[in-house]
């Protein structure tokens, strides 16, 4: 049976404590989480060689997580990506948001949920964290509260069931925000020694703003064909004007229904991988291309671009100015449900 612990982790400027969660599966597999942003410090998986080691970016201490720009590990929303203008429409009333990307919004604004002190319970070997986020809250319609639901399987596999509900319609996009590097953060190195697999045959093109321009475009024969496993060195540097955009990926896949991962991580040297599963309509793949040493990491450590991967399933960026894009909207008392798990394994 996996064992939870929980100790102090650090203090907020107003005085409130902040905890830290360490799930242990006895099995090879350790997860450790703060209530602060809902966010994932570290995960401990072992190699092919049966070596132990932390495959996350982070910080060593709560202050690196409250200077931090790029929401490493952190619990995303009220809306997971961009919406172009800081506004949306609905039922015939406009919601304007706080921007912070721009005139855009992104993951949720100036004070998303990652900037937010979440309520915890243990229940055995469950980890819950609830927040309600008040009617308003930078800009959004309704009173949100927010359940999430942590285990960590003997399989090695952590589960997020993402639970939420609202007192008012209101639109709702909730992800996670991991970034992921098998080689370990004891021998780490960027990114090209992974590969990658997506179940997508459909991606979101992008204008410069980053926000998708509501076409849907085939992956065929482009940087973006990742249907089989495909070693990012190959796809990352190629020609692709998409990419010279972006300085590398951060494009929202399609993902074809069905009972499989949606995306599969593998680390080509060391054996590592990570399939990712959710019932989300797309994936964020993001390649850490705008990290930039601002606050060492763990260890002293200096995040640099390419340094890790996000998978982050998700509702489409700006779906609620795009209306063939699948529906964002939450129809009060309704219950939101979200799923994303990761299984740990080796090849």
């Amino acid at each position: 049976m996996t064992t939870i612990t929980q100790n102090h982790f650090g203090y907020l400027p107003d005085g409130r404590e902040v905890f830290n969660f360490n799930l242990d599966n006895g099995h090879g597999c350790r997860v450790d989480l703060i209530n602060y942003g809902a966010i994932i410090r570290r995960i401990f998986t072992p190699d092919r060689q049966g070596d132990i080691d932390d495959i996350i970016l982070g910080f060593d201490d709560l202050e690196g997580y409250l200077q931090d720009q790029n929401y490493i590990g952190a619990f995303i929303g009220r809306y997971a990506n961009r919406i172009r203008g800081a506004s949306f429409d609905l039922d015939g009333v406009t919601y304007n948001l706080t921007n912070n990307e721009g005139k855009n919004t992104l993951h949720g604004g100036q004070e998303g949920l990652n900037q937010k002190l979440w309520s915890h319970q243990i229940d055995d070997d469950e980890l819950i964290l609830t927040y309600c986020s008040p009617d308003g809250d930078q800009g959004f319609p309704g009173e949100l509260t927010i359940q999430l639901h942590y285990t960590l399987s003997l399989e090695n596999e952590l589960q997020v069931a993402i639970e939420a509900s609202s007192n008012k319609k209101t639109i709702l996009s909730l992800t996670l925000h991991p970034y992921f590097n098998l080689c370990g953060l004891e021998s780490i190195k960027d990114i090209s020694d992974h590969a990658l697999q997506i179940n997508a045959d459909m991606y979101l093109p992008m204008d410069p703003a980053g926000i998708p321009t509501g076409e849907m475009s085939s992956v065929d024969n482009t940087a973006f064909e990742f249907r089989a496993v495909r070693p990012l060195r190959k796809s990352i540097e190629s020609e692709a004007p998409e990419l010279e955009k972006t300085q590398g990926y951060d494009h929202c896949f399609v993902i074809k229904s069905g009972s499989g991962p949606v995306a599969t991580l593998l680390n080509l040297s060391n054996g590592r991988k990570v399939e990712v599963f959710s019932n989300a309509p797309g994936l964020q793949l993001y390649t850490g291309n705008f990290l930039n040493g601002e606050r060492p990491g763990k260890s002293g450590m200096v995040h640099h671009p390419r340094q890790a991967i996000c998978l982050e399933p998700q509702a489409f960026p700006n779906a609620p100015h795009e209306s063939h894009f699948p529906t964002t909207i939450v129809e009060k008392d309704q219950l939101y449900k979200h799923t994303i798990s990761y299984r740990f394994g080796i090849e």
